[in-house]
């Protein structure tokens, strides 16, 4: 395998755990981020793992996000390199029947103003952006700053950071990487 089999163990002993629990609780929701690769790996080597994510798509219990074909730095690469990561992304989650939220997570200090533009042409409108990153970049307004921007016709969404106000109320149970979930 070229990925040492990292990826097939992740699939299996990880990612699998999170989909059966989530169908043993057909009430619970969970938005899963994930990037393409893994999808086409689910597709040749786990098509049952598969279909279970695309149950759990399809009835609304879990919301798929991905910006990306493969790990990347999104801001590393000119535009028509994301594009075409985009591009692999969209044709992979089409060929497995699977569907994307208007969610992307702009991970791992991964946010710019050239993200929204690419993310928009796909229809992804809703960017997270961790409230660690929005720390870094606007330390003095962290603590009083509102929970929801706006950024060329997208939504950018502080997560992780609570939020309360007299209009609104925001509370997080968990975010961070699903592996630390599973195990």
């Amino acid at each position: 395998l070229a990925d040492g089999g990292k990826a097939a163990r992740g699939i299996v002993e990880s990612f699998e755990p999170i989909l059966d629990l989530l169908l043993d609780h057909p009430t619970w929701k969970l938005t899963l981020e994930m990037q393409g690769y893994m999808v086409e790996i689910m597709q040749q080597r786990h098509p049952v793992i598969l279909d279970k994510l695309k149950q759990l798509v399809d009835d609304e219990q879990v919301e798929l996000v991905s910006f990306h074909y493969s790990d990347q730095l999104f801001l590393g690469y000119p535009r028509l390199d994301m594009i075409r990561s985009h591009e692999l992304l969209d044709q992979t989650v089409a060929d497995a029947g699977l569907t994307l939220s208007p969610v992307i997570f702009c991970q791992e200090g991964q946010f710019g103003e050239g993200v929204a533009p690419i993310a928009a042409d796909h229809g992804q409108t809703i960017l997270g952006l961790p409230k660690n990153l929005f720390r870094y970049q606007h330390l003095a307004e962290y603590d009083t700053a509102p929970p929801l921007y706006e950024l060329d016709g997208s939504d950018v969404v502080i997560i992780g950071r609570g939020f309360d106000a007299s209009e609104i109320a925001v509370s997080w149970s968990f975010f961070d990487d699903g592996e630390l979930l599973a195990t």
